[in-house]
């Protein structure tokens, strides 16, 4: 089978776009209608309930696509695999969860909620499971339908019952859990239609299944830890409402991540086949190619947000979130690294290197957990945000040393780029900063400027843009699963 790096990119950079917006929109009418307390308390149920999703995923959804890749043939296997060692790992997580409030005093207050959204484990199992499989097989489009259909009926559902029923976080976190049982049923019924099973495979036992799973489980619990252990922390010690001040800046970071999450699936597949396949020429050309793309639009994003983020967030979510607001300042800065640590990372996962990837990933996860059990209580909120820059940089740090080493990068190319950049974001924020314009002009003259700068100082040409959809396509064409 052969697939496209960029059909499936576009495939999942317009499910993500759908999903990143209809999130964004109905995250702000639920900024808007809920008080700030009942939204922090649903944003702490959702970090917990995440948090202990590490177990449900287990690594199998990066393990997976990697196996079905090889063994097509046995797809079908590897779906029942999933399944069947993932649903005693969900009802451990369920009994986690429900105990929680017996443990941490302010969990005893959002009890019904956690009692409703430990669900998602059981329809995690099938979700996760089944699109991994699929992505393996190289086929995108369902997993994308989902992703937007999910959204979709989460948000219609949830604002009906919000504006017919009652504001209350229970009924927010209900709809949730009825498009995600949609999504689950789904994904499996297609999952099993998709895959073939033509040779017999002896059974797995656990220790097996965890040999080969570990340095992903492992990179998925540090994932996991790092992306929720501030939240939760911040719920339990400063309460919901300080919450609800940070946890506004995270979503809307989150959702300005819709690229490099979308491009993170194809491209690690399709790097891995080029590295299988000894052609390292179209390997690093793909690589340096989605470096610059990110890199330029993670700077164009930081730049922005620094910019209008002090008049933006008090009009789309009222004044009661003025400090999300300048929040949201500090924390852009933290857009850029992320974006610049994806293709690094697939870069190492892709050429068998993702040990290096997980232990990097541990050490992000030990200076999070440390520094925010030192840093929170001195420093409440900006102690959190802090700790979380400093981590992020040192963890992409982590990963671009060690992809230049092993794989024998050109560095000074790659942060002679990083510089320039650099370089026109800072001039276009010194030259607007101090002109008070209101944050709609800051907006549009920023990304102007931006763009303008790119284009005189020949960071990217239209010749270029051409060239990058003939390498991905190139690329693409030789994946053979």
């Amino acid at each position: 089978m052969t697939t496209n790096l960029s059909k499936n990119a576009s495939v999942m950079i317009l499910a993500a776009v759908g999903q990143k917006v209809l999130t964004f929109v109905y995250f702000t009418i639920l900024a808007r209608w809920l008080s700030v307390e009942a939204f922090g308390s649903y944003s702490y149920v959702l970090s917990l309930v995440a948090f202990w999703g590490l177990l449900v995923d287990g690594g199998f959804s990066q393990w997976l696509p990697r196996q079905v890749a090889k063994e097509p043939d046995k797809s079908k296997w590897y779906l029942k695999l999933a399944i069947a060692k993932r649903l005693p790992l969900a009802l451990l997580s369920i009994a986690i969860t429900l105990s929680l409030p017996f443990f941490i005093p302010a969990a005893r207050d959002v009890w019904p909620l956690l009692l409703l959204a430990s669900s998602l484990y059981l329809t995690d199992t099938f979700v996760i499971g089944s699109y991994s499989v699929l992505r393996g097989l190289h086929i995108f489009k369902f997993e994308a339908v989902g992703i937007v259909g999910t959204q979709l009926i989460s948000t219609i559902l949830g604002l009906g019952l919000l504006i017919f029923v009652k504001s209350d976080p229970f009924l927010v976190i209900l709809a949730v859990v009825i498009a995600n049982i949609l999504n689950a049923t789904f994904a499996y019924i297609t999952a099993k239609r998709k895959t073939k099973n033509n040779t017999d495979h002896e059974a797995w036992p656990w220790s097996k299944i965890i040999k080969m799973l570990w340095p992903f489980l492992l990179a998925i619990i540090a994932t996991r830890v790092f992306q929720n252990i501030d939240s939760i922390l911040i719920g339990t010690i400063a309460g919901a409402v300080v919450l609800a001040q940070y946890a506004l800046p995270i979503k809307i970071l989150n959702a300005l991540q819709f690229l490099p999450m979308a491009i993170s699936s194809p491209l690690y597949t399709t790097l891995t086949s080029l590295w299988r396949k000894d052609n390292h020429a179209q390997f690093f050309a793909s690589l340096f190619l989605v470096f610059r793309s990110l890199a330029l639009v993670g700077f164009g994003i930081t730049m922005s947000m620094i910019l209008s983020a002090k008049g933006l967030i008090p009009w789309l979510f009222t004044d009661k979130y003025i400090l999300a607001s300048l929040v949201v300042q500090v924390f852009s800065i933290g857009v850029v690294v992320t974006f610049l640590e994806y293709p690094f990372g697939a870069a190492l996962n892709a050429t068998g290197h993702e040990k290096r990837n997980t232990w990097h990933r541990l050490i992000l996860v030990g200076l999070s957990v440390i520094g925010n059990l030192i840093m929170l209580p001195l420093f409440g909120l900006w102690g959190a945000v802090l700790v979380a820059l400093v981590s992020l940089t040192i963890f992409w740090l982590l990963n671009f040393i060690t992809a230049a080493r092993l794989l024998k990068l050109n560095l000074p190319v790659y942060l002679s780029y990083l510089f320039s950049l650099f370089c026109c974001a800072l001039l276009v924020i010194l030259g607007l900063y101090w002109l008070n314009l209101p944050w709609w002009l800051n907006l549009v003259f920023s990304l102007t400027a931006y763009t303008a700068l790119v284009l005189i100082f020949r960071l990217l040409k239209f010749s270029e843009i051409k060239e990058l959809i003939k390498n991905l396509r190139a690329a693409g064409s030789n994946y053979e699963g």
